[in-house]
C-alpha cells in the first residue's frame, strides 16, 4: 500500500514566518491539497498550523512530533509511534511511503530517517 505523509505541511502559514512565503507557494499548496484528496492513505504529521489539513485529514489519521523549544523537528515520540503504526496496520517493508513537506529547516528529513528505522530496522519498534 502506498503512504503519504504531510509533515509540517502548514508552517509556512504560521503567524512568524507568514511574511516570508516563497512566492510560488500558491502553487505548491494546490498541488499538496490536490494530492490529499486523490491519496488512499494520507497520514498528517502536525508541529505547527497547517489549517488547511486539520479539514481534510482526519484526528485519528494525525500524528504529532517533538517540538522542543526553539527547534524544530520531524521526529515523533514513542507513543505516536505506536499510533503510526496502527494507522498503518503495522509497519511493513513492503509498503510504499511518499513523504511530502515544506522543507523548511529539517523536519521532514528527520522524519524521513526515522520512518526508515522503524519500517526497515528489525526489532527497532
Amino acid at each position: 500500500m502506498l503512504h503519504d505523509f504531510y509533515v509540517h505541511v502548514g508552517m509556512v502559514e504560521s503567524p512568524s514566518i507568514r511574511e516570508n512565503k516563497p512566492p510560488n507557494y500558491a502553487t505548491y499548496k494546490d498541488r499538496i491539497m490536490k494530492s490529499v484528496e486523490t491519496s488512499s492513505s494520507p497520514i498528517r504529521v502536525q508541529g505547527g498550523i497547517d489549517l488547511a489539513l486539520q479539514k481534510v485529514i482526519l484526528p485519528q489519521r494525525t500524528i504529532s512530533c517533538i517540538v522542543p523549544q526553539l527547534s524544530e523537528t520531524g521526529k515523533i515520540p514513542r507513543y505516536e509511534v505506536q499510533k503510526l503504526q496502527q494507522i498503518l496496520g503495522g509497519f511493513n517493508p513492503t509498503d510504499q511511503f511518499r513523504i511530502h513537506g515544506e522543507y523548511f529547516d529539517r523536519c521532514t528529513a528527520e522524519f524521513a530517517v526515522q520512518l526508515y528505522g522503524l519500517v526497515y530496522s528489525e526489532g527497532a519498534h
